[in-house]
């Protein structure tokens, strides 16, 4: 490698940089061929190890060339994905999946860490509040891109993102100070019975929450399980409708636990605040990750997207409750919940990004964002 150009190799990075964003939008990282790879950047095998060693030399060559780009598009008022292309949503999805899945590849969180965090001082000055506005749209628009493909109607997330480009640089209603606040007790969920289904189900969460999808193979949930593939077999016919059935069951449960917290009169802004926050604490580590994962293989599974989105739906259906108080119409309540969802798969990414999104007080923009809605005219909700 090192008799090349410095032109040629540039050119040849560029090639399967390009073949990159191709093979992820076809198959996702975690199915990725290296023979596919070469073929589209019209390479060898050979070549492909003697530049990137493996698949996370080329994901890291790929963050570095468009990484920042893509960062920036987060927080771009301007853009937007219901006003991409086609082929610019495919190279958006891509971006999003690398960010999602640095956490759990060393040689490409080598690359997207530091640059985040670069990013990341550069965005936000210094100051809490402009981190949490940062924060905030460019959580909701990975989560709007995560979600696409499993539910287009996502889309209408964006509703949110209209009172956080009205709010200013400082906090205008400050809350009491978060330390003497008590969080949410929100958890993973834990299994209150011995039952074999549940304890597959479980571990097949652990084991996606961990490894993605494809890593969940039958023998290794049930090993996970500490059972025999015997015994998961007559219960589940294989991981696909083990991972439906997970998601279906885990998503109810934590549904139920946070919507048994509010109260009669629904949620109010330091309610969703702190919900935030509780959400990113230490016991919600694998819903986290196993519901990013899961939006992950649905953009490539059809089967799991279509259970995806009616449970997405049932599950904003019950949100839309929760938000009895707010002064909008029940379109925009449904608006709401979708940049609930979004909100929280984003921020997700963040945290695994390296981003101390756990730190901040999620009430000041809550607040502000409630007071931003009751003082000026609600825009659209699509």
């Amino acid at each position: 490698m090192s008799e090349l150009s410095d032109a040629r190799q540039a050119r040849t990075v560029a090639r399967f940089v390009d073949a990159a964003v191709v093979a992820i939008g076809e198959t996702g990282i975690d199915r990725l061929s290296v023979s596919r790879i070469a073929t589209l950047a019209g390479a060898s095998r050979p070549t492909f190890y003697a530049y990137f060693g493996e698949v996370g030399g080329l994901l890291a060559e790929l963050w570095l060339a468009r990484g920042a780009a893509f960062l920036d598009w987060l927080v771009n008022p301007s853009a937007s994905l219901a006003g991409s292309s086609a082929q610019e949503k495919i190279e958006l999805e891509v971006m999003a999946e690398v960010f999602a899945v640095a956490h759990r590849i060393p040689e490409l969180s080598e690359v997207v860490n530091p640059s985040v965090g670069e990013w990341w001082q550069t965005r936000t000055h210094g100051s809490e509040y402009v981190a949490l506005k940062v924060a905030w749209v460019a959580a909701a628009r990975l989560g709007e891109i995560l979600t696409y493909k499993v539910d287009s109607d996502v889309t209408q997330a964006v509703f949110g993102e209209h009172f956080i480009w009205t709010l200013g640089h400082e906090c205008q209603n400050p809350p009491p100070p978060l330390a003497s606040t008590p969080l949410p007790q929100l958890s993973d969920p834990v299994a209150t019975t011995d039952s074999m289904d549940r304890r597959l189900m479980d571990a097949a969460v652990k084991v996606i929450s961990t490894s993605g999808v494809a890593a969940a193979s039958m023998t290794r949930i049930s090993r996970t399980a500490r059972v025999t593939t015997g015994a998961a077999y007559p219960r589940f016919s294989g991981s696909e409708s083990l991972v439906l059935s997970a998601f279906e069951n885990w998503i109810t449960e934590v549904t139920n636990e946070n919507l048994s917290q509010i109260g009669p009169e629904g949620f109010g802004p330091d309610d969703f605040g702190l919900f935030v926050l509780a959400g990113l604490q230490n016991n919600r580590k694998i819903w986290r990750n196993f519901r990013v994962e899961t939006h992950l293989e649905g953009a490539i599974n059809a089967e799991l997207a279509t259970s995806m989105k009616a449970t997405l739906r049932a599950t904003n259906d019950r949100v839309v409750i929760g938000l009895g108080r707010l002064p909008a119409t029940l379109e925009q309540k449904h608006a709401i919940a979708y940049w609930v969802h979004t909100i929280g798969i984003g921020m997700a990414i963040l945290f695994n990004g390296g981003l101390a999104v756990d730190r901040l007080d999620h009430r000041m923009i809550t607040r502000d964002m409630m007071g931003a809605l009751l003082s000026r005219p609600l825009p659209a909700s699509s």
